[in-house]
């Protein structure tokens, strides 16, 4: 997993910016700039995310599984799913290059572009 994805969501979740699980992304998807999945989201939760044709927000996967990724996020449960409301267009531009030159060497990839 990059530093890059690590810092994006340590700062949602210091700044309260973000939803966790599917359910609360589900919700408000409307207002997410970043969607992070783990390998451990269902694929029905990844087809409704996919068919959901008004949200603009992006779709990243991450090659680790929900336990992994609630660590990330500080917390002591799993999370499979986790949606970004604040991120900033820096940061986002930057992990779009990245997924774009390094593919899938880090486990990261892009669904909806």
């Amino acid at each position: 997993m990059s530093k890059l994805i690590a810092k994006i969501v340590r700062n949602a979740m210091a700044s309260n910016s973000c939803r966790i699980g599917s359910r609360e992304v589900l919700k408000d998807i409307n207002s997410a700039k970043l969607i992070i999945c783990s390998r451990s989201v269902s694929r029905d939760v990844v087809e409704r995310l996919r068919s959901n044709g008004n949200s603009s927000a992006y779709i990243y996967t991450i090659d680790k599984n929900s336990m992994e990724l609630g660590r990330l996020c500080g917390k002591p449960f799993r999370i499979s799913i986790i949606s970004v409301m604040d991120v900033s267009k820096e940061d986002l531009d930057a992990l779009i290059a990245e997924a774009k030159t390094e593919g899938s060497k880090e486990g990261g990839a892009f669904i909806n572009q």
